[in-house]
């Protein structure tokens, strides 16, 4: 049974596993298989490192360790 949540059991991009969940349902809307595991990961089922363990111990300066400089949105944070 092809599951989302089972798709990664180890760190991964969310590009990753929306290619393997296109991959499966190759007739899913992109835009609709984003959505789901962005609404995964702010539910809470899926985890991110986004966030700092302790959200009062510099938030940004954690997003800005774990983004990438090449990331389109980093310039924002700096």
């Amino acid at each position: 049974m092809f599951t989302i949540m089972a798709q990664r059991a180890d760190p991964a991009r969310a590009g990753t596993v929306v290619e393997a969940v296109l991959a499966r349902w190759p007739h899913a809307p992109q835009a609709m298989v984003f959505d789901t595991v962005a609404d995964l990961a702010r539910r809470g089922f899926l985890l991110t490192n986004l966030l700092p363990a302790d959200a009062g111990n510099d938030p940004v300066g954690h997003l800005l360790s774990v983004l990438p400089e090449t990331h389109s949105q980093h310039y924002l944070l700096v």
